[in-house]
């Protein structure tokens, strides 16, 4: 999330390959995927 959150305040255009993600809360791991992480990334 902290790396995420810093790529898009510097203005990166940031695509997270959902595969390649893993968080053991898998709750909150939905739902910030479905989310887009507050519409920060686009989730492919």
């Amino acid at each position: 999330l902290s790396s995420v959150a810093w790529a898009s305040d510097a203005d990166y255009d940031v695509r997270l390959v959902q595969d390649c993600c893993y968080d053991p809360d898998r709750d909150a791991h939905e739902a910030l995927l479905r989310s887009g992480f507050g519409g920060r990334v686009q989730v492919v």
